[in-house]
């Protein structure tokens, strides 16, 4: 890291070589912290062999006499070498021991000896340009290396263990790519150490203490920026459509969780001579599925979120478990994506009693009656608040509920401004045998009713 004064240019007559030795985490340390890294700190970080200072100074300065001529003026030497000659003691028992194999000690002392080491009674003097060697399984590793650990025989002796949370947690992470996979998605994988200037403005951020680099500097706080990172990387590589997920740890408040997080954008599906233009996925799709993954009593609540354009958070049981939302414009925009940017993340470690079991049945023998209701509701009325008062009413013959149409006009022109029109389709069905229309008329009206007690909506005819 020399400056121009100090160069060496056409001009030069006078030289001064320099061959040192550094602690290795001294300059670690002054490296991390004034940010400078030379090929001189990398080598020195890693340790070299202080024997060979003198040495090195001499065959420098031998290949300038050679290659440019002149004369040598002396050598100055300062301080003192630091002493790296160690000895480690070598039992030729635990060598046999821990490979498996009964090596002659006439072979451990030829690989050793071929090493640099000296022997030493029942030790063994290691040099100075193996810092590595410092224990007697260090020793035995290299006897191990030499040997060949194809020519170390495997015995495994195998029995039974209970399954344990791990276990269980690992195929619950394997069930959930298979079926994320299946949907479409992509896995990916991203670093746990993020840059602080992602993450503005969350509080309880875990620090490193010495960084690599700049930006991972901090324990990641949430799959999404990784996700969106990843978004950006297949987008300048000319995709348009991107559907990722992740399985993977997060740290909060000190507090280290295993999420999921998803991401989609773009199209739902491909252009064809049939159909042009094909729908962008919306906030609706992810949500579909979250849905998907087969978790029993999962619910959507409406979220403000000064991250999200639009967001809802997850409950299960009351508890919140996660959060679905796209991204705001602005930020897609900056990442070259025209189409909404969508993301979610779900706590794990409340899913694992949760996961409804994926049940076959027979296809239904006998047709069913599908009659539509539109109902005059409250703005503020939800889709999930009338599914809950249809469910609730315990109509046996219901066998499905399907929103089809949402109609509102701020104007009050066609329906009052603060009130909204829900169209639904309710399928009536029964396995014994072929509804009759008086059966399933009975059974709307019956819901028809329940709807007006239930929550005030008028009927519209």
């Amino acid at each position: 890291m020399g400056g121009e004064e100090t160069g060496v240019t056409a001009s030069t007559r006078n030289v001064i070589l320099e061959s040192a030795y550094f602690q290795a985490s001294a300059i670690r340390r002054t490296g991390r912290r004034l940010g400078l890294s030379s090929d001189s700190s990398y080598r020195f970080e890693r340790g070299v062999d202080p024997e060979k200072v003198l040495a090195a100074s001499q065959r420098a300065a031998d290949l300038m006499l050679e290659l440019a001529g002149g004369e040598e003026h002396g050598l100055a030497t300062v301080g003192a070498l630091p002493d790296f000659r160690r000895t480690v003691s070598l039992r030729i028992k635990r060598v046999n021991s821990l490979l498996g194999i009964d090596l002659p000690p006439v072979k451990i002392d030829s690989i050793l000896t071929n090493f640099g080491l000296e022997q030493n009674g029942e030790s063994w003097r290691v040099p100075s340009f193996r810092q590595d060697l410092t224990r007697e399984v260090d020793l035995i590793e290299e006897i191990a290396r030499v040997v060949g650990i194809e020519n170390i025989p495997s015995r495994v002796a195998g029995r039974f263990v209970p399954s344990s949370d791990s276990d269980r947690a690992h195929d619950r992470d394997m069930t959930l790519r298979r079926q994320l996979a299946a949907l479409g998605f992509y896995e990916t994988r991203t670093l746990t150490l993020v840059g602080e200037q992602r993450l503005e403005g969350l509080p309880g951020l875990l620090r490193v203490r010495n960084p690599l680099v700049e930006d991972q500097v901090v324990m990641r706080p949430s799959l999404v920026p990784g996700l969106v990172q990843t978004l950006g990387n297949n987008v300048c590589g000319g995709t348009k459509s991107v559907r990722l997920f992740e399985v993977g740890r997060v740290w909060r408040g000190g507090e280290e969780m295993n999420l999921l997080g998803l991401l989609a954008t773009g199209a739902t599906g491909a252009n064809s001579w049939r159909e042009t233009k094909v729908r962008d996925a919306d906030f609706f799709d992810l949500k579909g599925v979250v849905e998907a993954l087969g978790v029993d009593g999962i619910e959507f609540r409406p979220l403000q979120h000064p991250t999200l354009a639009l967001g809802a958070e997850i409950f299960l049981r009351e508890k919140q478990i996660g959060v679905v939302g796209q991204l705001p414009p602005a930020q897609a925009r900056a990442l070259d994506v025209t189409t909404p940017v969508l993301v979610a993340e779900l706590n794990l470690s409340v899913l694992d009693d949760a996961s409804a079991p994926r049940l076959c049945r027979a296809i239904e023998k006998f047709p069913a009656v599908t009659l539509d209701v539109a109902l005059i509701v409250p703005l503020a009325v939800a889709h999930a608040q009338v599914a809950d008062v249809l469910k609730n009413a315990n109509e046996p013959l219901l066998a499905e509920v399907k929103l089809f149409d949402v109609f509102s006009d701020a104007s009050g022109g066609k329906i009052a401004a603060d009130k909204k029109s829900l169209a639904y389709s309710l399928t009536y069905r029964t396995p014994e045998r072929t509804l009759t229309i008086n059966e399933a008329n009975a059974a709307h009206a019956r819901l028809k009713e329940r709807l007006k007690s239930g929550l005030g909506a008028a009927i519209r005819e």
